[in-house]
């Protein structure tokens, strides 16, 4: 926020004034915005990390159904496996 003496405040013009308080208030969204797009990209690389894992687990439990069934014995068709 800018800091004016009476004085100086007196002696500005309404315009000056204006473009001064325009300008202030922009700086202000602009760091407001700022930060609400870096709050968005650290919740995105959350969502992403959490993703990631739970694809990594599916993987292992995957793997790990499929090293626990027993390989079958002759023909693989459906009446085999019944």
């Amino acid at each position: 926020m800018v800091c004016l003496t009476y004085e100086e405040l007196m002696l500005l013009g309404d315009k000056e004034l204006n473009r001064r308080f325009l300008a202030a208030d922009e700086q202000e969204q602009k760091e407001k915005r700022n930060q609400e797009q870096a709050q968005e990209l650290e919740y995105a690389e959350e969502v992403a990390d959490q993703k990631d894992k739970q694809d990594i687990k599916e993987k292992t439990e995957t793997k790990s159904r499929e090293a626990k069934r027993k390989p079958l014995k002759g023909e693989d068709s459906v009446t085999a496996r019944m």
